[in-house]
């Protein structure tokens, strides 16, 4: 069974750039923050 792929628009992206540089958060609080599954298993 394959995994649903999310996609997320360019504007949410660029927003959660924003966060992550701005803030000075780690990858994985920042996806922890905007709920999005940071990938650490890869």
């Amino acid at each position: 069974m394959k995994n649903k792929v999310q996609s997320y628009t360019t504007e949410f992206r660029t927003k959660a750039v924003k966060l992550f540089l701005s803030q000075g958060l780690s990858l994985q609080e920042a996806s922890q923050r905007i709920s999005i599954p940071s990938n650490k298993g890869r």
